[in-house]
Protein backbone atom coordinates (compact mmCIF):
# COMPACT_ATOMS: atom_id res chain seq x y z
CA UNK A 1 0.00 0.00 0.00
CA UNK A 2 1.27 3.25 -1.13
CA UNK A 3 2.07 6.03 1.91
CA UNK A 4 1.16 8.94 -0.06
CA UNK A 5 4.90 9.87 -0.71
CA UNK A 6 5.88 7.46 -3.10
CA UNK A 7 5.46 8.60 -6.41
CA UNK A 8 6.21 6.55 -9.59
CA UNK A 9 6.25 7.20 -13.33
CA UNK A 10 5.80 4.25 -15.53
CA UNK A 11 4.47 4.48 -19.54
CA UNK A 12 5.62 6.96 -21.97
CA UNK A 13 5.17 10.59 -20.80
CA UNK A 14 5.78 14.12 -22.50
CA UNK A 15 5.98 17.84 -20.76
CA UNK A 16 6.65 20.98 -22.72
CA UNK A 17 8.53 22.15 -19.34
CA UNK A 18 9.61 19.38 -17.27
CA UNK A 19 9.11 15.77 -15.96
CA UNK A 20 9.90 14.96 -12.09
CA UNK A 21 9.00 11.52 -9.83
CA UNK A 22 10.10 11.22 -6.51
CA UNK A 23 10.84 7.50 -6.84
CA UNK A 24 10.94 6.16 -10.16
CA UNK A 25 10.47 6.97 -13.48
CA UNK A 26 10.03 4.04 -15.74
CA UNK A 27 9.70 4.16 -19.89
CA UNK A 28 10.25 7.34 -22.47
CA UNK A 29 10.34 10.40 -20.33
CA UNK A 30 10.31 13.74 -23.37
CA UNK A 31 10.27 16.64 -21.32
CA UNK A 32 11.26 20.12 -22.74
CA UNK A 33 13.24 22.13 -19.92
CA UNK A 34 14.16 18.94 -17.68
CA UNK A 35 13.52 15.33 -16.49
CA UNK A 36 14.29 14.15 -12.88
CA UNK A 37 13.87 11.95 -9.61
CA UNK A 38 15.75 11.50 -6.36
CA UNK A 39 15.52 7.47 -7.84
CA UNK A 40 15.89 5.93 -10.57
CA UNK A 41 15.28 6.12 -14.05
CA UNK A 42 14.85 3.19 -16.28
CA UNK A 43 14.26 3.02 -20.05
CA UNK A 44 15.16 6.65 -22.22
CA UNK A 45 15.04 10.02 -21.26
CA UNK A 46 15.30 13.09 -23.45
CA UNK A 47 15.28 16.80 -22.56
CA UNK A 48 16.87 19.58 -24.04
CA UNK A 49 17.87 21.02 -20.37
CA UNK A 50 18.70 19.30 -17.34
CA UNK A 51 18.56 15.78 -16.71
CA UNK A 52 18.99 14.34 -12.90
CA UNK A 53 18.56 10.64 -11.08
CA UNK A 54 20.55 8.99 -8.28
CA UNK A 55 20.44 5.62 -10.98
CA UNK A 56 20.00 5.08 -14.32
CA UNK A 57 19.52 2.23 -16.72
CA UNK A 58 19.09 3.51 -20.11
CA UNK A 59 19.14 6.10 -22.80
CA UNK A 60 19.61 9.35 -21.43
CA UNK A 61 19.86 12.19 -24.16
CA UNK A 62 19.57 15.83 -22.29
CA UNK A 63 21.85 19.21 -22.37
CA UNK A 64 23.06 18.50 -18.78
CA UNK A 65 22.96 15.17 -17.06
CA UNK A 66 23.81 13.97 -13.96
CA UNK A 67 23.81 10.98 -12.27
CA UNK A 68 25.69 8.97 -9.27
CA UNK A 69 25.15 5.74 -11.10
CA UNK A 70 24.69 5.36 -14.59
CA UNK A 71 24.62 2.43 -16.68
CA UNK A 72 23.99 2.93 -20.39
CA UNK A 73 24.63 5.62 -22.55
CA UNK A 74 24.39 8.94 -22.08
CA UNK A 75 24.49 11.48 -25.02
CA UNK A 76 24.68 14.80 -24.03
CA UNK A 77 26.81 18.75 -23.61
CA UNK A 78 27.95 17.83 -20.07
CA UNK A 79 27.73 14.53 -18.83
CA UNK A 80 28.57 13.78 -15.10
CA UNK A 81 28.01 10.33 -12.91
CA UNK A 82 30.17 8.87 -9.81
CA UNK A 83 30.09 5.17 -10.82
CA UNK A 84 29.55 4.73 -14.79
CA UNK A 85 29.22 1.10 -16.42
CA UNK A 86 28.68 2.14 -20.22
CA UNK A 87 29.14 5.14 -22.61
CA UNK A 88 29.19 9.27 -21.92
CA UNK A 89 29.21 11.24 -25.68
CA UNK A 90 29.67 14.73 -25.00
CA UNK A 91 31.46 17.94 -24.81
CA UNK A 92 32.75 17.25 -20.90
CA UNK A 93 32.39 14.32 -19.81
CA UNK A 94 32.86 12.83 -16.22
CA UNK A 95 33.70 9.53 -14.66
CA UNK A 96 34.42 9.31 -11.13
CA UNK A 97 35.03 5.70 -10.77
CA UNK A 98 37.45 6.09 -14.04
CA UNK A 99 41.27 6.23 -12.70
CA UNK A 100 42.83 8.97 -12.34
CA UNK A 101 43.84 10.54 -16.02
CA UNK A 102 40.71 9.38 -16.96
CA UNK A 103 37.90 10.57 -15.41
CA UNK A 104 37.41 14.08 -17.54
CA UNK A 105 37.52 13.64 -21.12
CA UNK A 106 36.02 15.56 -23.93
CA UNK A 107 33.79 13.86 -26.63
CA UNK A 108 33.61 10.31 -24.99
CA UNK A 109 34.25 8.41 -21.60
CA UNK A 110 33.65 4.66 -20.81
CA UNK A 111 33.69 2.17 -18.09
CA UNK A 112 32.88 -1.17 -18.03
Amino acid sequence: MADGNESIISGIVFSGIGIGARKELNGLAIGGLAVGTDGEINGIALTAGYLEAASFYGIALAGYATTSHMNGLSIALYNSTEELHGVQVGIVNFAGNNPAGLKWLPLINGHF
